[in-house]
């Protein structure tokens, strides 16, 4: 994976970028753990509706991972892709 290429993406609003690299600071997985970063770029994704965007999201809650602890933040988190999926098959 080229980062820094997925870094102008994450950069320009790509959203799918965003999670990917925000996934990328939360693991570790080819640039140093930066949780701050990471918490940053998948919050973006997640408020416009990237699913994994948003479970990772609820784990860095869950986890307590550079933020405080929270678990019903995290809980949230994971419940809101299934509202949304559950939403989108009503306005069907």
């Amino acid at each position: 994976m080229n980062i820094s290429d997925v870094r102008k993406k994450a950069d320009s609003g790509n959203v799918v970028a965003q999670t990917v690299l925000g996934t990328c600071y939360l693991d570790g997985t080819e640039v140093e753990i930066n949780h701050a970063e990471a918490f940053r770029l998948l919050s973006l994704a997640a408020d416009r509706g990237a699913a994994r965007a948003m479970v990772n999201l609820a784990r860095i809650y869950m986890e307590g991972l550079g933020v405080s602890k929270d678990l019903a933040e995290g809980i949230r988190w994971y419940e809101e892709p299934r509202k949304e999926a559950s939403s989108k098959r009503r306005s069907s």
